[in-house]
């Protein structure tokens, strides 16, 4: 997800899959965020990141405030495309 290239160091959100809907986990598709962040904050890779990252561990509301707001850019961009 290219919103949150980068982010924790990570490629595509891979160092904040706990936002992205439809990663692993388990070895499952995962469910939308507001169903599972509360599981999410018991991973082992999520308290590894927070570790890691110390002070600069990007806080999941900001994290999910950049992806909704790439995701209706997006879609504003889609729709215009249609509208011409």
């Amino acid at each position: 997800m290219a919103a949150l290239n980068g982010v924790h160091g990570g490629m595509q959100g891979g160092r904040s899959c706990w936002i992205v809907e439809g990663t692993l986990c388990s070895g499952k598709k995962s469910r939308p965020f507001k169903e599972r962040f509360h599981s999410c904050s018991y991973c082992d890779f999520y308290r590894m990141v927070m570790q890691e990252e110390g002070a600069a561990f990007v806080l999941s509301s900001v994290l999910r405030s950049r992806v909704e707001i790439r995701t209706d850019a997006e879609q504003d961009k889609y729709s215009m495309r249609i509208a011409a």
